[in-house]
């Protein structure tokens, strides 16, 4: 029976397995060169807060997706952790070599449960990195640095 849902990439439920600190042993060899990767998807990307409109701790960053990816791949294969809400792909620090979403979740706790698994694409081994976005500062907020009452941060 037929899907309306495009398959150009296999959508993999992601494998379990808290994420680990830099200063952990790295006797597995990939884990340094991963999180280096990360660090230069993030670099890229810069400062991304919440869409608007959605809570920031429900939020997240996902970096390294195939250049291929759609918004419809991405919800499906992060829903297999957590119930989707919206995804919106992010276009500053674009690269030919990945593209990045951010993502929000139905809550801050299946947020912060996605955000400690290990999320592995495809059979390939590619992996998706996540952070939480930042919190978008409010009207207030702005005018205060705005008229010098406060400093940009």
């Amino acid at each position: 029976f037929g899907s309306s849902v495009p398959s150009s990439l296999p959508v993999m439920p992601p494998r379990r397995g808290g994420r680990r600190d830099d200063s952990e042993s790295e006797d597995d060899g990939g884990s340094r060169g991963a999180n280096k990767k990360a660090d230069a998807l993030f670099d890229a990307v810069g400062k991304v807060y919440e869409p608007e409109g959605f809570d920031a701790q429900s939020t997240l960053v996902c970096v390294g997706f195939p250049p291929s990816t759609t918004d419809i791949e991405v919800s499906n294969f992060l829903s297999w952790c957590a119930p989707v809400i919206h995804v919106e792909k992010i276009t500053q620090g674009a690269s030919a070599g990945s593209r990045n979403y951010t993502v929000v979740f139905a809550d801050a706790a299946s947020a912060q449960r996605v955000h400690k698994t290990d999320l592995v694409m495809d059979n390939a081994g590619r992996r998706i990195f996540t952070k939480f976005a930042i919190r978008r500062p409010s009207w207030f907020e702005e005018k205060l640095v705005q008229f010098g009452f406060a400093d940009p941060s």
